[in-house]
């Protein structure tokens, strides 16, 4: 559970304070079965990335999720979980970004007795935009399938890799020419160079990820790197790097989108300090100074964005 407090040095009216929750529980019945139950729900101001003006936009994201396994070897399992999204706007604000969708996934896992995983799924997902309405090129119902292999692995004692790749595959019922098909994944390396410094590089590319709470056909790559220096065992300070292209070209066009009308693609850089301090084990609190530019081809979507962070994190 957290809360969060955004202020805006010039426009006043756009300071909101929001917060996440999340419930979890991890189950086991004997040996062979094992899943979960979880709830989330986010509640924050949209950002710039998303939209353009100084008009308040909250959005509300939920998230419920069941899923179960079965380790039929002591190293093999097979399961499934489904989920439910929502995506919400306080106010009614965008009503033709509001969507909902039902996932469904099928596992076959692989757990040695090091620890690490990797899995191989197949998803199916069935989304909806309510609020967008029925007719040709309306990018209203979609259906997705995605294949994915994913891990997580300790390569070695200071390199490990998370993440998954696999293809991606999205069809639409009133717009077939906004269809997709193409390679999509999410990489996470961490390199623990020395005793005191690690650095983590993630690279990305997906279509429609949760940080994308409006654009349904946003195809996004991003690189990301963050080199961390323990300075003490309580202080750690540390910095950020990234690059983001986002390709806006499913919204060109659609009769039946009436937001922000976005086409070609979008350029973010990023680079930022950080600061943590844990002065217990159970609690740490940080703080962060990041700058993003952003260069497109509608010059009303550039922007420069100077912002400080201070937050708090405990764990019982």
């Amino acid at each position: 559970m957290g809360i969060d407090r955004t202020y805006h040095a010039v426009h006043k009216s756009l300071d909101y304070t929001g917060g996440n929750a999340a419930l979890r529980w991890d189950w086991a019945l004997g040996r062979q079965w094992s899943g979960q139950f979880g709830h989330e729900q986010r509640e924050a101001l949209a950002g710039f990335d998303e939209f353009i003006g100084a008009t308040q936009s909250v959005n509300i994201f939920r998230k419920s999720m069941a899923s179960a396994d079965y380790w039929w070897l002591p190293d093999w399992a097979v399961g499934g979980g489904v989920m439910r999204l929502s995506s919400r706007f306080r106010d009614n604000a965008r009503p033709e970004s509001e969507y909902d969708a039902d996932v469904v996934d099928l596992n076959l896992a692989y757990r040695p007795v090091s620890g690490n995983r990797v899995m191989l799924s197949m998803r199916s997902t069935d989304g909806r935009y309510a609020n967008r309405p029925a007719v040709a090129g309306s990018m209203r119902d979609y259906e997705q399938r995605e294949v994915r292999l994913g891990a997580e692995w300790q390569a070695t004692g200071k390199l490990r890799l998370t993440g998954y790749v696999g293809r991606t595959q999205r069809e639409y019922a009133f717009a077939s020419n906004r269809d997709f098909e193409g390679a999509t994944g999410r990489l996470a390396l961490t390199w623990a160079a020395t005793g005191k410094t690690t650095v983590d590089l993630s690279l990305r590319r997906e279509i429609g990820a949760e940080e994308d709470v409006v654009a349904n056909y946003a195809i996004t790559e991003a690189i990301n790197l963050r080199p961390v220096w323990a300075i003490t065992d309580k202080l750690a300070f540390g910095t950020e790097f990234e690059l983001r292209r986002r390709d806006f070209g499913g919204n060109a066009g659609d009769p039946a989108f009436t937001g922000t009308p976005v086409a070609g693609e979008e350029r973010s850089y990023l680079y930022g300090l950080s600061l943590n301090y844990r002065p217990l084990r159970s609690t740490t609190v940080s703080l962060g100074l990041a700058r993003r530019i952003r260069t497109a081809g509608d010059p009303l979507r550039e922007f420069d964005a100077d912002t400080a962070r201070i937050s708090a994190r405990m764990a019982f």
